[in-house]
């Protein structure tokens, strides 16, 4: 589900892909991408504050969104320095340097997959011209869509 909402958000913000269109099945899951230009796929960072959520990631990838391309930033001292000093004006910045050097690798939208950091998160939203994605956002978008 969270793939799915990757790659919808991803694909509707991306110039170079304006002008594609979903191929959907009955259950309205995405089945794929068309696009009239020749660049293939997307390129994805995913930040990490847990190294066991690489692997996982990965997977998801590679089995709902394989046409991606993924750049892994990893922070594990993350989850340690937020335990020790909360999420104060220090977390703040380094999530924004975070946001700030994927957004350089020229990516098309930055995954965060931890959702204990929703402020900084927020804030690297703020900053960034491109989807910037928590990793609850699809099942938001979902609960919204059933009671919108």
């Amino acid at each position: 589900m969270f793939l799915q909402c990757v790659r919808r958000v991803t694909a509707l913000s991306n110039p170079r892909h304006s002008l594609g269109w979903y191929t959907f099945n009955t259950k309205q899951r995405v089945l794929g991408f068309s696009t009239t230009t020749s660049e293939p796929g997307y390129k994805i960072a995913c930040i990490h504050a847990m190294s066991l959520s690489i692997k996982a990631t990965s997977v998801a990838f590679e089995r709902q969104f394989p046409e991606a391309t993924i750049v892994n930033i990893m922070d594990d001292s993350l989850s340690r320095d937020v335990a020790h000093s909360g999420l104060d004006a220090h977390m703040y910045e380094r999530f924004s340097k975070l946001g700030n050097y994927a957004a350089s690798l020229s990516v098309d939208a930055i995954l965060f997959t931890c959702s204990a950091f929703g402020g900084p998160i927020e804030r690297v939203q703020s900053e960034h011209n491109m989807p910037v994605l928590k990793p609850n956002e699809a099942l938001q978008q979902q609960i919204i869509g059933h009671n919108g």
